[in-house]
């Protein structure tokens, strides 16, 4: 391999998705589903996403000099007993013979994508999931550009299909596991589960680990350890998501043990490594509420997650790993802490969608925008807000998001109804880093970013933000940075200064089954779907005449 352009790619069952990483350096990760539009792009090639990096960064593929799989595809072909169609395979994405392909295991491919966007020269990474290729759950001591695996568990004591199973059990289904957490805090962690501490970490009652399992009998020896727990505790049955209030403590209870299991991982692990500087990957890396309390952990000084820590990130992870086995050095060094700020920008199109939308619409300056976008809020409407280049992962971060007054506690079920949410389901604030202390009772650092970990409100502030404190008194907060987003900074700023409350409440710009909206025509069409009131895309502020129609 030789150095320049490398294009990484996740091509797992679900989150399909690109990065383009140039002499170890990130340039973009775009997620299929935003071009595609269908949610989690499941089992969609990444073509699209490859396409739109090559084409936003202005070369062609033939410019790339390999490209880096975040799964090991022969040999997650060969465990479920079939060869690696390899030419099918470039096909389907896309990737000529001329150019060469290289595959890393999937948690390898996980752990680069965390460590590496650390900022960190050292660290502790744990990685759990549903499944790599054989592994659920691994432990690394990451060095500069080396990874040393400690510890590694396998699919029959998977948290990650642990939690999707409980998800199913309870009526929902085995993705919705961010509706599961936040139904766990409704209710209280009193039923036994079959997950057991250990000094290495956790094990599932009853599950024995036995090498060179095939992957059916990996499952139904996870079956065999949950069921019967499942099946105890009330209602007794599987649920049809009917009377999902009667699961409550049943997702308590689950919650916790998850909890409890990533915890003493974390003891485990870093009383090996001796760095309490701790990197989790891996989708169940993106459960805020046990985050949040592995934040405050004893054994960890800090906490870092990266924003696309679920599947979509192994795209980053391959790609780095290549550029490290193309000779690179630094790798490790050469991106810093990584935001969340790397997708795409359409803003050259911005002025075209707003001029030719069916909308009442004006341009403002940023200090008049920021105060009109405060005066919407505070009037109690809501506020379709696009701006600049695409936040990545599953959290709106200010770049594509819904805003609303926090103060109006009637706002949680209104925002719900308008994007076909759930009504019992939480909202977020956004709030300024500099407000944070005033705001939440612990400081979750990093976390806090990019709406990745859950922390408690200060009594005296949850009267001022209802809307955005869940039934437990937590909230899961983005602080935001000038820096980082400037316009969306100076509005929570006015509006703070307007209302005297310091948040706004903030979630992903989308209706329910629909990816984030990606482009203005994207964001345009979803306005006019729904029943947003405001719209602004970039300096523009569009609202509705009465006369408008989806087209």
């Amino acid at each position: 391999m030789s150095g320049g352009y490398i294009v990484g790619v996740n091509t797992g069952s679900h989150d399909a998705s690109a990065a383009l990483v140039k002499d170890g350096k990130i340039i973009s990760l775009i997620e299929q589903e935003r071009i595609s539009r269908r949610k989690r792009a499941v089992n969609e090639s990444p073509r699209d996403a490859i396409r739109t990096c090559l084409m936003d960064a202005g070369i062609e593929l033939s410019d790339v000099s390999c490209v880096a799989v975040g799964w090991d595809m022969p040999k997650y072909f060969a465990l479920e007993g079939r060869g690696f169609p390899v030419d099918i395979f470039r096909k389907r994405i896309g990737v000529p013979h001329e150019i060469p392909i290289h595959f890393y295991g999937h948690h390898l491919a996980h752990a680069a994508s965390a460590f590496w966007t650390s900022g960190w020269d050292r660290a502790t990474v744990i990685v759990t999931d549903g499944r790599g290729e054989d592994a659920a759950t691994t432990t690394y001591l990451a060095e500069a550009d080396t990874f040393k695996r400690l510890a590694q568990w396998d699919l029959a004591e998977s948290l990650g299909r642990y939690y999707s199973k409980a998800s199913s059990w309870s009526g929902l289904g085995p993705t919705d596991v961010g509706k599961f957490m936040g139904l766990a805090a409704y209710g209280e962690p009193r039923m036994a589960m079959p997950i057991e501490v250990t000094p290495d970490g956790y094990r599932l009652a009853g599950a024995e680990r036995v090498p060179n399992r095939t992957m059916p009998e990996l499952r139904e020896a996870l079956n065999a350890s949950v069921t019967p727990y499942f099946s105890a505790c009330f209602p007794y049955g599987e649920g049809d998501g009917m009377e999902i209030m009667a699961y409550a403590d049943f997702a308590a209870s689950v919650q916790s043990s998850l909890e409890a299991a990533l915890s003493s991982l974390v003891t485990a692990a870093v009383g090996e490594t001796g760095c309490a500087q701790v990197v989790l990957a891996g989708g169940v890396a993106m459960n805020c509420t046990a985050n949040g309390k592995l934040a405050r952990h004893p054994s960890v000084e800090e906490l870092y997650v990266p924003p696309f820590a679920y599947d979509c990130g192994v795209a980053v992870g391959a790609a780095l790993l290549a550029a490290r086995d193309s000779g690179l050095t630094g790798v490790s060094t050469a991106n810093g802490r990584v935001g969340a700020y790397l997708g795409r920008d359409h803003s050259a199109r911005i002025a075209e969608v707003a001029e030719s939308a069916p909308l009442a619409g004006r341009r403002l300056s940023d200090s008049d925008l920021a105060a009109c976008v405060a005066e919407h809020l505070a009037a109690g409407r809501l506020v379709g807000w696009y701006q600049g280049r695409a936040e990545v992962g599953q959290r709106a971060l200010g770049a594509r998001s819904i805003l609303a007054d926090p103060r109006r506690r009637t706002m949680v079920g209104r925002l719900n109804q308008v994007k076909g949410r759930e009504l019992w389901r939480p909202l977020a604030p956004s709030v300024l880093a500099e407000d944070r202390d005033r705001v939440f009772t612990h400081d979750l650092g990093d976390l806090g970013h990019h709406m990745l970990g859950a922390t408690h409100v200060r009594d005296g502030v949850r009267p001022l933000m209802p809307a955005t404190v869940h039934v437990d008194g937590t909230a899961r907060p983005q602080y935001v940075r000038r820096d980082r987003t400037p316009r969306y900074y100076d509005v929570i700023e006015s509006f703070r200064d307007m209302t005297g409350t310091p948040a706004v409440l903030n979630t992903s710009f989308n209706l329910a089954g629909e990816p984030i909206v990606c482009s203005p025509q994207d964001a345009l069409s979803t306005f006019l779907r729904s029943g947003l009131d405001v719209l602004v895309l970039g300096d523009h502020v569009l609202e509705r005449t009465g006369q408008e129609s989806a087209g």
